[in-house]
């Protein structure tokens, strides 16, 4: 986690260098290295060497060497000029398989991601949590239009006291979605279910995530960045409703 923050630290100083050279090689995918060299941060550029620029991207053996004598390599970046924040499975095999850091900037969303192999997740840097604006129910709100389906929210905004303020607000949601509706086995997830967790146990529901393929889920935890990672056995022993589109 440390070596998280730190890198998403030294992306905040380098970001509107990566967009710049993202929108110079647009519609091609950009690539290149994030350096440190006494603590400060650097873009190294790389020419994107794949015979299918567009929507791959190949870095030159060579270009590692000549980055790598200019300062510390601590991550590789790239660009989505047509894709979404999310990683491919090509570049995720490639971060853990090289054991380092891949940044991805996608032009349309206009916002950064970092996978970290280590951990073997992926945080996506997008706007500043807050309760009602970009917490965990707004972002399965946000998920599910890109799928063509439109949510409702309470119409009373949440703060930070919302559990006290409204203890039976995940009921109350639910029964505004006429789009979805509950799953009573909860071993038979599928892709795009929405997963309802009790975080802390005799407490009610306080968190909601998107079930993905391969065991991952995606979600907004409080005060953090957007994270997809695996559905640990202790987290799945959190569900408490898993609920699914009817249109899906």
């Amino acid at each position: 986690d440390i070596a998280r923050r730190r890198l998403m630290q030294l992306l905040d100083r380098i970001k509107d260098q990566i967009k710049k050279h993202a929108l110079k090689e647009n519609p091609k995918e950009c690539c290149g290295f994030i350096l440190t060299n006494e603590e400060r941060a650097q873009v190294y550029e790389c020419l994107n060497f794949s015979s299918n620029p567009n929507s791959h991207f190949s870095i030159n053996p060579k270009d590692y060497i000549k980055a790598s004598a200019k300062g510390k390599i601590i991550a590789v970046y790239h660009s989505h000029p047509c894709g979404t924040e999310r990683f491919s499975p090509h570049d995720l095999l490639n971060s853990s398989g090289h054991s380092i850091p891949f940044v991805v900037y996608s032009i349309p969303k206009d916002c950064f991601s970092i996978h970290d192999p280590s951990k073997n997740k992926t945080y996506i840097d997008d706007k500043p949590f807050e309760f009602g604006v970009s917490d965990c129910y707004n972002f399965v709100i946000d998920y599910y239009k890109e799928l063509g389906i439109d949510l409702i929210d309470y119409p009373k905004k949440r703060g930070d006291e919302w559990q006290s303020e409204m203890p039976d607000l995940a009921n109350k949601i639910i029964n505004l979605n006429k789009s979805v509706y509950e799953i009573d086995d909860k071993s038979t997830l599928k892709e795009n279910d929405i997963l309802l967790f009790k975080m802390v146990k005799g407490k009610q529901i306080n968190h909601a995530a998107i079930y993905l393929k391969n065991n991952n889920i995606i979600h907004r935890p409080r005060n953090k960045n957007i994270i997809i990672e695996k559905l640990s056995n202790s987290r799945a022993a959190k569900i408490s409703k898993v609920y699914r589109a009817c249109q899906i």
